[in-house]
């Protein structure tokens, strides 16, 4: 009798304890490919054409790994289609830790897409976030508007007049125009083309009254007295343009928005690898010399851990969501 009750306990037991060593061998495994990482150059895919901050900052972390991980980071530009070409390339490929994708804002926005194939928040795994840059609202020297409160007075005295321009429907610059319309409750016209460059090319020639930009992009036009910038859409202004009032001083208390950029890695991706990007980014953007030439283009490098990149990136889901329905945007 006894015997047999000895039996069905090891019998119980057995199961439990497989799996508690199967356990502690994935976590070895996982700790040594940790350790190991990474024997290979590692390539950081641009979802944008070269050029610009993006182009910058990648190129930037790029060098920094090899000096962190004793590796290259290898940027590769897969432009196109409002970042779904190269965001589809890395969500597909290997979760080994070779694959490091540069993602903003405008990568949430087109996530949400009719057409896109990967989901954000089931394909990409979150590593860190590394800068955020403010926008700027510029307006044509023609249009006698010098500030945020005078185009909102404008606005509601003839709604629909003011024209802007984005780079095309739905895109970041798109969203941003119609966030700020919806929380000054105005009404201004949507004129969109086909990409930033001809978008900005419209408002200097005057054949549309105003357009939000990055602060990198506005710079040389205001110095050139090409466009004139009249807000700045975050709750403090910048250093660049320290004569320009952030939006929350122009009536519109609390709005801050700004343009962020962060890595992400394909899910599945070791979590051992991820801790150690993260933690590699974090000293990266403690860097002197990095945080400087970020500044430079009217940004700050900062810093946010996987978890709280996730978390950013489920309430912009949410709330850029809200604003495709309030503002009846309709998705390609």
């Amino acid at each position: 009798m006894q015997k047999s009750t000895n039996t069905s306990i090891r019998l119980k037991a057995g199961p439990t304890l497989a799996a508690l060593l199967l356990a502690l061998l994935a976590g070895a495994a996982d700790l040594s490919r940790a350790q190991s990482y990474p024997i290979k150059p590692i390539q950081i895919v641009v979802p944008f054409a070269p050029g610009g901050v993006t182009d910058l900052s990648a190129r930037m972390i790029g060098e920094r790994l090899r000096q962190h991980l004793g590796q290259p980071g290898v940027v590769i530009f897969k432009e196109g289609a409002g970042t779904v070409i190269g965001t589809e390339y890395a969500a597909r490929s290997a979760a080994d830790g070779y694959t490091i994708l540069v993602g903003n804002s405008s990568t949430v926005i087109a996530s949400m897409g009719k057409n896109v194939s990967y989901d954000l928040q089931r394909d990409l795994a979150p590593v860190a976030l590394y800068y955020a840059q403010p926008g700027i609202v510029m307006v044509h020297p023609s249009v006698r508007i010098n500030s945020i409160k005078e185009l909102i007075v404008y606005a509601k005295a003839k709604p629909g007049d003011l024209r802007y321009s984005s780079s095309g429907i739905g895109t970041v610059v798109h969203y941003n125009t119609e966030l700020f319309a919806m929380t000054a409750g105005i009404s201004m016209t949507h004129v969109p083309y086909r990409g930033g460059a001809p978008a900005i090319t419209a408002l200097i020639s005057g054949e549309v009254d105003m357009m939000f930009l990055g602060i990198n992009t506005a710079a040389p036009h205001v110095k050139s007295g090409k466009l004139r910038a009249i807000g700045v859409t975050t709750r403090e202004r910048v250093a660049v343009f320290p004569d320009v009032p952030a939006l929350a001083e122009q009536g519109l208390p609390g709005f801050d928005l700004k343009t962020w950029y962060a890595l992400f890695v394909p899910v599945n991706t070791p979590k051992s690898i991820i801790d150690r990007l993260q933690g590699v980014t974090n000293s990266i953007v403690a860097e002197r010399e990095f945080s400087e030439r970020l500044a430079a283009n009217g940004g700050k490098a900062v810093f946010a851990s996987s978890d709280e990149l996730r978390a950013l990136v489920d309430r912009e889901l949410k709330g850029w969501a809200k604003v495709i329905k309030a503002a009846n945007i309709k998705l390609e």
